[in-house]
């Protein structure tokens, strides 16, 4: 009776014992789960101590004597087991857990990070401003065409794209400086607008379509240079940004135009002046009313098509003020006035003012005659001062000129 009684109270002690035990573990589970957030590399070694200790005790006491059923020493082995087997999965979640926790903000983001990160921060600023970013390597012109109906100027431009961007340039507007005067004008891409690839460079023609008579003049008559400044272009990019316009801001000179439609060769061969006198006065002390100037010249048109000629003159600086015309008709070396009337003296000249039309390559020579009133020949003959320029003006409204030297003195 008495060892049955011994027997019951082991095996209540055991099972209280095992309470106790459980209690430990519930406890130890909430404390693992704050550990679990706030983990160190240190835990997961502990617990799995804690799990061996845990067995090695429990075989250790079941093996002691101390409990002699069988019975009270399997129950302490299994409960220490399965205290055993809690730590360690513990300990395994808790290192696993970790390892996941201490990867994912650094190391997750390196597997997730993107190759050409160091991309994004440049295409963002190009997407705010990107036009820096092209560049007009040159530009040139490659045809132009003054003469016809409408009037205009091909220009190649060739273009670097440094942008990371695809980048097409579309839609032309704006307008053309030359001489300082902004000149209307329709550009317009012939054949596709420009693409480019991200470093790319490539190159597109525009025409440039005059719009104004009076431009096409300027340009003929002006030396001066292009400026590409007003002319732009809508960018549009691959992926898209926001729409912005670029500006060609180049220049170029006039060397093509010169090239192209050369002005009329204007050699002068022979510079004569001889006084103009007014016999009618022969009572007065002074019959001299002026002074008439001739020109020997050859004219070579050096262009494709013929130039007509609308008028001569004579532009006067230092000797010669104002602006004096070509005497039309026949004209001699020499005139003056008898009885009203204009005579003519010394042998007659080939007035070229009577051949209108300078065919392309043709040399022609002759004559030009001008009366300058008030001027005699002695002040026209000053070799010091510059005469003046000799204007042909053809029909088209373009001015070809020469310097004038100072005449010789006529018998």
């Amino acid at each position: 009776m008495q060892t049955e009684s011994s027997w019951l109270y082991s095996v209540g002690q055991n099972l209280l014992s095992n309470a106790v035990w459980y209690l430990l573990a519930f406890g130890g589970t909430a404390v693992l789960a704050y550990l679990k957030k706030r983990h160190s590399a240190w835990l997961s070694p502990i617990l799995s101590g804690v799990a061996g200790g845990t067995l090695l005790t429990a075989i250790l006491i079941a093996n002691s004597g101390r409990y002699s059923q069988p019975l009270t020493s399997g129950l302490i082995l299994v409960s220490a087991l399965a205290f055993s087997a809690f730590l360690l999965n513990a300990a395994r979640k808790l290192d696993s857990d970790g390892r996941i926790a201490s990867a994912s903000p650094r190391d997750a983001q390196i597997s997730s990070a993107c190759p050409f990160e160091w991309v994004h921060g440049i295409a963002q600023s190009q997407a705010q401003e990107i036009q820096p970013w092209i560049h007009v390597e040159s530009e040139v012109f490659v045809e132009v065409d003054l003469f016809r109906e409408r009037p205009y100027l091909d220009l190649r431009f060739l273009v670097r794209n440094g942008s990371v961007y695809r980048v097409s340039l579309t839609e032309l507007s704006g307008t053309l400086r030359y001489a300082n005067v902004a000149m209307d004008v329709d550009p317009r891409w012939i054949g596709n607008h420009l693409s480019l690839g991200a470093g790319e460079t490539n190159d597109g023609v525009i025409r440039v379509t005059l719009k104004d008579r009076e431009d096409v003049l300027r340009i003929l008559n002006l030396q001066s240079a292009f400026s590409f400044a007003n002319i732009q272009a809508r960018i549009e990019t691959q992926p898209e940004t926001a729409v912005k316009d670029f500006s060609f801001a180049g220049t170029a000179d006039d060397k093509f135009i010169r090239e192209k439609y050369p002005k009329l060769n204007i050699e002068i061969l022979d510079a004569v002046v001889r006084g103009h006198h007014n016999f009618d006065k022969a009572w007065e002390p002074d019959q001299l009313i002026g002074s008439v100037f001739n020109l020997k010249l050859r004219l070579l048109n050096e262009r494709e098509r013929q130039l007509d000629v609308k008028q001569f003159s004579l532009v006067g600086s230092q000797s010669l003020s104002g602006t004096i015309v070509a005497e039309e008709g026949d004209i001699y070396e020499g005139r003056s006035i008898q009885k009203n009337v204009s005579v003519s003296e010394g042998p007659k000249l080939d007035n070229l003012y009577s051949t209108r039309c300078i065919r392309p390559r043709m040399p022609l020579e002759g004559w030009l005659q001008f009366l300058v009133p008030g001027k005699p020949p002695g002040e026209i003959c000053n070799p010091n001062p510059s005469f003046g320029n000799l204007v042909v003006l053809d029909a088209a409204g373009e001015e070809h000129s020469v310097g004038v030297p100072p005449p010789r003195r006529g018998e």
